[in-house]
């Protein structure tokens, strides 16, 4: 949830100027590819399965910060699309893909990227009444060869404290396998999983050969609920650990382990939730360079310190009328890092509406944030920062061909 590897690229380019920022993912135990949280297209019961399901949609979110920050402001724009077909009682393929305007402005310099990022194809097999097998695909439809500008609009749009919705623009080819269990013990519901990232490599810079190759990934997670009181607890622990990346054959960034704990009680009008997702410290190789010809004198080892982030979340829902609903919640979320630059915190509102007409669903929302960032080494005072989402999803489920 933390790294984001565009951020690491600029290091292998020389370029030491940027933060190491964050970047927000699902941390589903089956697989590392998600579609972004409005888009939720997923099977219902056996009773009343939806056999195929698409949706796309519109989504801008944008973000202004105090004078004295790294940039002035930050937007991202959105189309997303996802489909989803039950192929039969017990297997189901997911595909999901996305178009992006970002832009990041600094004084009176705007750099923008604008196109498609990587595509991802999911088929899940329901193995037995328990186990649920697993296999996605990334396709490499993004940009993966960036010039720095474009890889500095990645590093401030991929800051998990804001949470912007897409931060890799282009990761090569992957392919991801995992697996999911599912049992009772006393009254809990137990479910585990394991899955499996391998990545492939891939040039990122646009007049070179060189080849970034991204470390594989293997994440376990673990998670329960069980009735109690009038509501739901529910409890997940997810740990994530990763190979070395590689950059022209040589190890350039080792990863820290990543672990995430989840904690919720839902009452029958509301949810109460809670997330700690904590980086331990990695090592990045940098090269040292001469100050005066600018050759090359030799590697050496950066640090890259731990961070955690802490999510507080409350939200209920209501019926307006027959087809319509209201969903407001409020969230709060804590960034400590080790030093200074990067700690912060964001307050967010939102409200979504979700609607059904006949057979049409629709997802409206609108969200507003404020807080405050320290935004880098140089400058360790907090620098407020303000900003909001708008999105909307239009969904179209078949319940029969």
């Amino acid at each position: 949830m933390f790294q984001h590897r565009s951020a690491v690229r600029l290091f292998a380019f020389g370029r030491l100027a940027l933060t190491l920022l964050t970047v927000s993912a699902s941390l589903s135990a089956s697989l590392s590819a998600q579609a972004p949280e409005p888009i939720t297209v997923t099977t219902t019961s056996r009773d009343n399965p939806t056999i195929l399901s698409t949706a796309v949609g519109v989504h801008f979110q944008g973000y202004s910060f105090a004078k004295g920050s790294d940039v002035d402001a930050s937007q991202l724009g959105l189309i997303p699309f996802s489909y989803q077909i039950l192929l039969n009682p017990r297997m189901s393929l997911d595909a999901y893909t996305v178009h992006v305007d970002a832009r990041a402005k600094s004084g009176p310099t705007t750099i923008r990227y604008n196109g498609q990022l990587d595509s991802w194809l999911r088929l899940r097999w329901q193995y037995t009444p328990s186990t649920t097998l697993a296999v996605g695909v990334s396709f490499p439809t993004g940009l993966s060869k960036q010039d720095p500008q474009q890889a500095a609009v990645a590093s401030v749009i991929s800051n998990d404290l804001l949470g912007y919705r897409e931060g890799n623009w282009g990761a090569g080819w992957s392919t991801t396998a995992g697996i999911t269990t599912a049992w009772r013990r006393a009254d809990w519901r137990i479910s585990t999983g394991a899955s499996l990232r391998l990545s492939s490599p891939f040039e990122t810079k646009p007049d070179t050969n060189l080849r970034y190759a991204p470390g594989n990934e293997l994440r376990l997670r673990v998670s329960g609920e069980r009735s109690y009181s009038t509501g739901i607890l529910a409890t997940g622990f997810t740990v994530q650990l990763f190979q070395k990346d590689k950059y022209d054959s040589k190890n350039i960034f080792a990863p820290g382990p990543r672990v995430r704990f989840d904690l919720s009680y839902d009452w029958p009008s509301l949810h109460l939730g809670f997330t700690n997702l904590w980086r331990f410290k990695g090592d990045l190789s940098a090269e040292v360079l001469n100050a005066i010809d600018g050759t090359y004198l030799r590697d050496t080892l950066v640090t890259v310190g731990w961070q955690n982030l802490q999510i507080f979340t409350a939200s209920t829902s209501r019926k307006l009328t027959k087809q319509i609903a209201i969903a407001p919640e409020l969230a709060f979320k804590w960034r400590t890092a080790d030093g200074q630059a990067g700690r912060g915190w964001l307050l967010v509102s939102s409200v979504f509406f979700p609607m059904k007409f006949d057979d049409m669903e629709y997802f409206p929302g609108f969200k507003y944030g404020f807080g405050s960032l320290i935004p880098s080494l140089i400058d360790a005072s907090a620098k407020t920062l303000n900003g909001g989402e708008i999105s909307f999803i239009i969904r179209h489920p078949t319940r029969k061909f």
